[in-house]
């Protein structure tokens, strides 16, 4: 029997439209004779959909609708509305996520699954928030004494009340350029570079339209940018190849990743993510340090399904930037090298999902006790 597999995508987050293409790219890969599929689309006002028209690009943004579907406490089945309500529709066996960005890569929709017990193909509710966040990500990095570039964070309120003695104290304490980052955005979005306090004023602000927090690092001079993606299949780690960014800037912006880079074509349904970037150079030593941190990480944060991890790496060090907890198109293009066709890359993550949930399913969740039969804490039956 064929197991109901929902794809889900969109939502309410800057890389929306990446995640449109992620799932249409998954959607058209997926194994047909092993799986059905429901898209789930979370439009940009919170209500979710489902339709067969969702499964072609071409047919964005325009020409989608579709029936309203919810999912409800305790249920693993979609409910679709009907005249009295929500009444149920289609059992969902594993959930696949193709969110980028907040709302559905930051722990949210992670948790409503867990509530519900329903199998998913990403990392879980603790390592989508640190993936997310990346303050919290650096001072876990810090922790683990892995090599990262130095920096500090600001609050918005921060900001407004301390402007112009914090902006100072930025460049004494990281040097002449620094680069900004709102907190908790992907896609490069929201980043700027900047090398006087003019400069770093406007970055700011732009951040905190963004976000509440704000992180600023040091400028890391003459770096490679490379990326490694990896998943646990249950018995064994799968590390992708490592491939080094294109950059027509002083990083890497949307527009390298998603236009420059060949990775993006939106015009027809196929969307293939090309790779566009090369293979990295890297000596034995730094190949064999990005594999020992990525999958310290892996470990440390639990993380689960295809993750992405960014390296930016000099002569002397090695430094881990960030991760992505479900990258751009799955990096499925990072595997193709290594014996995972997409198809074969999706079905592992989905047989991954299903191993996952049955051993959480083991654990003793409950405790009986006699605590309730006498009194507690000074109140009587």
């Amino acid at each position: 029997m064929k197991l109901n597999i929902a794809v889900l995508f969109g939502h309410l987050s800057c890389e929306h439209d990446i995640s449109i293409i992620t799932a249409c790219q998954a959607m058209k890969n997926i194994d047909k004779n092993r799986f059905n599929i429901i898209p789930i689309y979370v439009t940009k006002n919170n209500t979710y959909i489902t339709s067969k028209k969702l499964l072609r690009l071409s047919n964005y943004p325009d020409n989608i609708s579709g029936k309203e579907v919810t999912l409800l406490p305790n249920s693993n089945y979609l409910y679709k509305r009907g005249v009295a309500g929500f009444i149920k529709y289609l059992r969902i066996d594993v959930a696949l996520f193709c969110f980028h960005g907040n709302m559905g890569e930051n722990g949210a929709m992670q948790g409503l699954f867990e509530l519900n017990n329903i199998p998913y193909t990403s990392t879980d509710i603790v390592g989508s928030v640190c993936g997310a966040n990346k303050i919290v990500f650096k001072e876990i990095l810090k922790g683990l004494k892995i090599p990262t570039a130095k920096s500090l964070w600001l609050t918005e309120n921060e900001f407004h009340l301390n402007k112009h003695k914090l902006i100072k104290s930025v460049f004494k304490r990281l040097g002449e350029k620094v680069i900004v980052k709102p907190n908790t955005l992907g896609s490069s979005i929201g980043i700027s570079v900047c090398s006087n306090e003019i400069e770093l004023i406007k970055a700011l602000r732009l951040a905190f339209e963004l976000d509440g927090r704000v992180l600023i690092e040091e400028y890391i001079k003459d770096f490679k940018e490379v990326n490694i993606a990896t998943f646990y299949t249950g018995t064994e780690y799968v590390f992708s190849e490592i491939e080094q960014a294109n950059k027509s800037n002083n990083f890497l912006t949307f527009t390298d990743k998603y236009i420059n880079s060949g990775k993006c074509k939106a015009n027809n349904s196929n969307a293939i993510y090309l790779g566009g970037n090369i293979k990295a150079e890297l000596s034995d030593k730094q190949i064999n340090q990005i594999k020992l941190y990525t999958r310290r990480i892996y470990n440390t944060l639990n993380l689960k399904g295809v993750v992405r991890f960014d390296y930016m790496v000099t002569n002397d060090v090695v430094y881990l930037n960030e991760i992505n907890t479900i990258p751009g198109s799955l990096a499925n293009y990072l595997f193709k090298d290594k014996g995972y066709s997409y198809k074969k890359l999706l079905t592992a993550l989905i047989n991954a999902a299903i191993l996952n949930n049955s051993k959480k399913n083991k654990y003793i969740n409950t405790f009986e006790s006699s605590v309730l039969k006498g009194n507690v804490g000074g109140v009587k039956k």
